[in-house]
């Protein structure tokens, strides 16, 4: 969107800390104890919701995941451990009314 010079924001929804689910376990091969984060936000472009972004992260890497702002990989690097892969899985879907 940056790209396409559209302005970006965003408006955080939640954060959580638990375990994984099985297909998180997967993805970032973790094991079933080890927690991770979840963040869920709305993202913007000019001012339009354009996404709903939820990402998992192990919770090893974020010290503080309820006093976040700003940019996840921003706060990844500066803590040191910037991602250099990430796995991302975008969709179409009809949003219910939760998320609507």
């Amino acid at each position: 969107m940056m790209a396409r010079g559209k302005e970006i924001t965003s408006k955080w929804l939640d954060r959580s800390l638990g375990m994984p689910h099985e297909d998180e376990r997967n993805a970032l091969q973790l094991s079933p104890e080890q927690e991770v984060v979840r963040f869920y936000r709305l993202r913007y472009a000019d001012g339009k919701p354009m996404a709903l972004e939820m990402a998992t992260i192990p919770s090893r890497y974020i010290v503080n995941p309820f006093a976040m702002e700003g940019a996840l990989y921003a706060l990844l690097e500066k803590q040191g451990c910037r991602p250099v892969r990430a796995f991302q899985r975008l969709r179409a879907i009809s949003i219910d009314e939760q998320y609507a």
